[in-house]
């Protein structure tokens, strides 16, 4: 069962999902513009396991934007409920949900109304999303140890080849 078509998408405006290059790279090659829907979370701010990414002084999380109601900005609202607009390209944590990828386990009270069970192609993605932050770890690394004063959003999306912006 998909869960994703048959709930109401209460995790889309719960959760703020925090974003590995892939996933940005992923989601921005299918059309959409970083600048547009990323968000630069302070660190401290939401728990993830992502690593920090320093922008001009400070320490940021990657994450998708969120609606001033609290929704994703790629949610929609169809039917009373919310649906996902990237649904085939979404990030490996929408795709895992109800897991909770801080400690690789079933979440104790997930918010879905669906039943979910655990299978091989979650596992297969949990291993694809470990390799992808392990990835993003050094790209983040490499682009905090840069001795650079300029660190825009924008510089660290073309360093980490997410997008050629000139």
């Amino acid at each position: 069962m998909d869960g994703c078509t048959s709930c109401d998408g209460r995790c889309c405006a719960r959760y703020h999902v925090t974003l590995t290059h892939s996933e940005v790279r992923r989601i921005t090659h299918c059309g959409h513009d970083p600048l547009e829907y990323l968000a630069w979370l302070p660190v401290g701010s939401v728990k993830t396991n992502h690593p920090d990414i320093r922008l001009g002084t400070t320490y940021h999380y990657m994450a998708l934007k969120r609606h001033a109601d609290g929704r994703c900005v790629f949610a929609q609202v169809v039917d009373a409920g919310l649906r996902c607009s990237i649904h085939g390209i979404h990030p490996n944590s929408c795709s895992m949900y109800p897991m909770d990828p801080h400690r690789a386990m079933m979440r104790l009270r997930p918010i879905c109304a669906v039943e979910w069970t655990f299978d091989k192609s979650k596992e297969q993605l949990n291993i694809e999303d470990m390799r992808a932050r392990m990835e993003y770890s050094e790209i983040a690394q490499m682009w905090n140890s840069r001795k650079r004063k300029k660190r825009s959003a924008r510089d660290f999306l073309k360093f980490a080849g997410i997008v050629d912006m000139g």
